[in-house]
């Protein structure tokens, strides 16, 4: 299994949230071009994240919990979606991507 084909791209709007906190989460995402802001429990201030970077949280999609993060395109934004079984599945195929993964802007 390829990371490629669990992916689709979508568009989200100047404004718009890609995660809000307190939903369940239902995907990771691959930010492809424009700029998001992550704000998350524990935090002391926002964060500006760019093209290149994967947002999700782990935790909360294999316990079944609430998100802890807010993700909000800052700019119109063009991201990789990878939907939660899908995610995990290839996670589950291909171990050797669990550190990288958890060390980007997973939170877990």
């Amino acid at each position: 299994m390829h990371f490629e084909s669990i992916i689709r791209q979508k568009v989200f709007s100047q404004g718009t949230y890609i995660i809000k906190q307190g939903d369940e989460p239902s995907f990771g995402f691959l930010i492809q071009k424009g700029e998001v802001e992550l704000t998350a429990e524990g935090m002391n201030d926002d964060e500006e994240l760019s093209a290149g970077v994967f947002v999700g949280d782990v935790q909360a999609m294999l316990i079944g919990k609430k998100s802890r993060l807010s993700a909000k395109a800052v700019s119109d934004c063009t991201v990789f979606i990878a939907e939660k079984a899908d995610l995990l599945e290839f996670l589950n195929a291909n171990p050797k991507y669990l550190l990288t993964f958890s060390t980007a802007h997973f939170f877990d």
